[in-house]
């Protein structure tokens, strides 16, 4: 091979190359961004006597009532089951919500018919259009490792005085559903 003819092949292996290598990297990064995007918006609530048995429902506003319910406030209880083994639950009965929020429960069914609550949490309805309440992810965050085959869930809650969206991620840890990330923006006016 001449001097001229190898020049030549070098000339079209360069850009070649160049184009290989971007390649790689957006594909890494499409990679990296497309596995952090594991997350499902949790829509679906139905009455949850439609979910659980009328008295489950019952009992679970009594657990977390300290003032006596009527006997129509169950009926105020949303519910979406999960897993077949995790219902998620939310009462939109006034004496339930507040400044923060209505009351979010997650209850686990160790046995039929026998349900744990291993979440409470305050969720305010008033987000930011596009904005869900609740994800379900398929896959805990980066760096936290899954102690349970249950799925982490993701809450977005706006602060009503500072104008901060706060989006905080809870993992179950084999007895109760914690916290493992927290992370603030500035909701864009």
């Amino acid at each position: 091979m001449t001097p001229s003819q190898s020049k030549k092949y070098i000339y079209l292996i360069v850009p070649f190359l160049k184009g290989f290598a971007l390649f790689l990297i957006l594909s890494g990064l499409f990679g990296i961004i497309g596995c952090g995007s594991h997350a499902q918006a949790i829509s679906g609530w139905k009455p949850a006597t439609k979910v659980v048995s009328e008295d489950t429902a019952k009992q679970i506003i009594a657990d977390n009532s300290s003032q006596k319910a009527d006997g129509n406030t169950y009926k105020q209880l949303e519910a979406i089951r999960l897993t077949n083994k995790l219902t998620l639950f939310k009462i939109n009965s006034p004496s339930f919500c507040g400044y923060f929020g209505c009351l979010h429960l997650a209850y686990l069914e160790e046995t039929p018919g026998e349900y744990r609550p291993i979440l409470r949490r305050y969720i305010n309805p008033l987000l930011p259009k596009n904005t869900t309440q609740i994800q379900l992810l398929k896959e805990p965050p980066n760096g936290v490792v899954a102690k349970s085959s249950l799925p982490c869930l993701r809450f977005f809650q706006a602060h009503p005085t500072n104008n901060t969206l706060q989006q905080i991620t809870e993992c179950f840890d084999g007895q109760v559903y914690k916290i493992v990330e927290t992370r603030n923006s500035v909701i864009g006016n």
